[in-house]
């Protein structure tokens, strides 16, 4: 089975780490109230490794985290973050295409109250979760 690549991208500050930490608490049973996570996690129900990386802002960390995560052996899946335009979304790009990976974007978008962007991070989880492997 080919690695699966989700990659929550947008401009800053438009719920991308957000979407995140959320899918993580709720499906990987991971709660960290703030900041970006890294880590490998066991999918429940299916029982395969994921891999996160909720920092996309910098080349560099999107370098490093892609490192780190593929040095676990039997990786399926990966979510990550990045920005929309420029080398963040190339090197994901490049990365997923070397992999031969099936790769697939979630958009993120600024909005105009809390409100919507709780319900935008909740519409996210769930489009990661159809998007996974089963």
């Amino acid at each position: 089975m080919a690695l699966t690549i989700i990659c929550v991208t947008g401009p800053g500050s438009t719920g991308k780490s957000g979407t995140i930490r959320e899918f993580t608490s709720k499906h990987l049973k991971y709660v960290k109230a703030k900041g970006d996570i890294l880590g490998v996690f066991p999918m429940p129900g299916p029982r395969y490794a994921v891999g996160v990386s909720g920092t996309g802002d910098q080349l560099d960390f999107i370098i490093q985290h892609r490192k780190f995560l593929t040095r676990y052996f039997g990786l399926k899946a990966m979510i990550v973050a990045s920005r929309s335009e420029g080398k963040t979304i190339q090197e994901v790009e490049r990365f997923a295409n070397k992999a031969k990976a099936v790769l697939h974007l979630i958009r993120t978008k600024k909005l105009a109250s809390p409100r919507e962007q709780n319900a935008a991070i909740k519409a996210n989880v769930a489009k990661i979760r159809r998007l996974l492997p089963r």
